[in-house]
């Protein structure tokens, strides 16, 4: 094996601790914005609905170094409501507290996979406790995709909700 002077090994070192960050921010789409639900692009289950990611009519999102926050507008009975949530996309589990809606704590999960962010969220309720997994990703139209996967909890039927937000 060759071995290369000490400056050359230093100077290696340095490009990858540069590269390497770089590559992985690559990776990372930027969804920051403000986004607007395309309803005719998206599905979401028969059982689908608010509880089912089904309500957000916007969202407006901001990236800051690590940190990630997503606030969340929908149309309910009682009129808008707007939720609050923050990510680190660090993949360590964290308690969250939610706002608006029905609030409580989650324990949070959240990463970066294949150039989406991916937030695992679990929940315990009086039905039991449930997983549900939200993928963010910017499709190649410049769409936002959030796919929602939620087990059927408490005689609701579980599914895939497909929402498609375009970028005001």
């Amino acid at each position: 094996m060759k071995k290369y002077p000490i400056s050359m090994r230093i100077l290696l070192g340095a490009l990858l601790l540069v590269a390497i960050p770089a590559l992985v921010a690559a990776q990372q789409p930027d969804l920051t914005g403000t986004w607007v639900l395309n309803q005719e692009k998206s599905t979401v289950p028969e059982t689908g609905g608010r509880g089912f990611g089904g309500g957000a009519t916007q969202m407006v999102i901001s990236m800051d170094g690590e940190k990630i926050v997503i606030v969340s507008t929908s149309q309910g009975r009682q009129g808008s409501q707007e939720r609050t949530q923050t990510f680190t996309p660090d993949g360590e589990t964290y308690t969250m507290e939610a706002t608006g809606g029905r609030g409580g704590t989650s324990e949070v999960t959240a990463i970066w996979q294949d150039a989406k962010l991916v937030v695992s969220t679990s929940r315990s309720t009086q039905q039991g406790s449930f997983t549900t997994t939200m993928t963010y990703s910017i499709q190649e139209d410049g769409t936002l995709l959030v796919e929602s996967q939620r087990p059927s909890m408490g005689g609701r039927g579980g599914g895939t909700t497909k929402l498609v937000y375009d970028k005001k």
